[in-house]
């Protein structure tokens, strides 16, 4: 139960837009949705990328996905 406890506070006091706050938030689209890691992070990039939010290694990690779109390596839900 402590554990829970613990997740549950960590979830209300990190920031949405925060390093932290996007991992999170990547994670619960990929439990809720089923997608693969990068179809979610992308997803999560894009809103907060536009604002400047982006450390340079998720900046990487963008790039890293924008280039798996470009090859075809993989799909965005709404191309399917």
């Amino acid at each position: 139960m402590g554990t829970k406890i613990k997740w549950w506070l960590k979830h209300l006091c990190t920031l949405p837009w925060s390093r932290e706050g996007r991992r999170m938030r990547i994670e619960k689209l990929m439990r809720d949705t089923g997608e693969e890691r990068d179809v979610c992070a992308a997803i999560v990039y894009a809103r907060d990328a536009p604002r400047g939010l982006l450390s340079e290694e998720e900046w990487k990690d963008a790039d890293r996905i924008r280039n798996r779109l470009i090859k075809d390596e993989m799909t965005m839900p709404a191309d399917r």
